[in-house]
């Protein structure tokens, strides 16, 4: 995944609704949550944004024998944002506004060049199958997929197994980014005919950070956060952050769980640490919501130890 150096401050937003025992004498409206740290609006956000966006069909009308980069519908795109906007929304960011065209363009010239030649390179020379400048563009600036396309290569680009800096999942958790692209192929000649393009950041990425939920990015989130989308790798993003000697603790019913810290290079979206808290390969189904108190210790900004504490709830949304 591509990496960009420039550092930015955090911003926090705290808001809050003042109560009163005057208050039920008012005809009051509630509005739904929209906060995953409310299990309800959490479970309703993976049946209709992670569920809801599975399934589409991708209805790719191009060629990858005569180099015909061709497009996906509306309706296919629209299912790749919702699942990009579901990580998003879990993780406390901004949803992104939505694909610009120009990125779709470079995105799927991009990943047609990556099935026709059956391999990823961020920097594909002038020699490759199906070689032009725009595809060039999309993949220098983009998460790319082998194997996947669509819902599940965001996915894979949020799981990042085997991928040291977790670049993928920290790009698509950046909160600055407002706007993204995608390129997919769905070619016939078996799964490396099959790829994705992922514009990684936009114009935004040099701006203020937002508000966000928290004044750090985790993975998974601290919420109430179904199984299915639990990676074994962890993640703790905060801007400017230096994870030196920072130390990871978590706990859960009482009990330590082992991790194994690992020190992500910086460069890729928001500085982060990374600790592995399952050796499984994919996270099991809890008989019932387990919560998770993490701890993170001595993160350094600009010089003065900070120390984090927040809870992961994984549950089974079918409970």
């Amino acid at each position: 995944m591509p990496a960009i150096q420039k550092a930015v401050q955090p911003q926090v937003a705290n808001a809050g609704c003042p109560s009163g025992s005057q208050c039920a004498y008012l005809p009051l409206v509630l509005k739904p949550s929209t906060d995953p740290r409310d299990r309800a609006y959490a479970v309703a956000l993976y049946n209709s944004a992670y569920l809801g966006s599975a399934g589409v069909a991708a209805g790719w009308n191009g060629n990858i024998s005569n180099c015909t980069p061709g497009s996906t519908t509306q309706a296919f795109r629209d299912s790749v944002l919702l699942r990009i906007n579901y990580y998003r929304q879990m993780a406390g960011i901004p949803a992104l506004t939505g694909f610009n065209s120009t990125y779709n363009t470079q995105d799927q010239a991009a990943a047609l060049m990556m099935a026709a030649n059956q391999t990823l390179n961020h920097t594909p020379p002038t020699t490759w199958k199906c070689y032009t400048q725009t595809g060039y563009d999309g993949s220098s600036t983009s998460n790319l997929a082998l194997g996947a396309y669509g819902p599940d290569a965001i996915d894979l680009y949020m799981e990042d197994g085997g991928t040291p800096s977790l670049g993928h999942r920290r790009w698509i958790l950046y909160p600055q980014t407002q706007q993204m692209g995608t390129g997919d192929i769905t070619g016939s000649g078996g799964w490396m005919t099959v790829s994705n393009a992922m514009k990684a950041w936009d114009s935004h990425a040099w701006e203020a950070r937002p508000a966000t939920l928290n004044d750090f990015v985790s993975w998974p989130p601290a919420a109430f956060i179904p199984y299915e989308v639990v990676d074994p790798v962890w993640s703790f993003a905060v801007a400017g952050a230096d994870f030196t000697n920072a130390t990871v603790t978590v706990t859960s019913n009482g009990t330590n769980v082992p991790v194994t810290v690992s020190h992500p290079a910086n460069g890729y979206g928001e500085n982060t640490l990374a600790f592995t808290a399952c050796s499984c390969s994919y996270w099991p189904r809890p008989a019932s919501d387990t919560q998770y108190q993490v701890t993170v210790n001595n993160v350094k900004l600009n010089s003065v130890a900070h120390n984090y504490t927040y809870t992961v709830t994984v549950i089974d949304p079918a409970k």
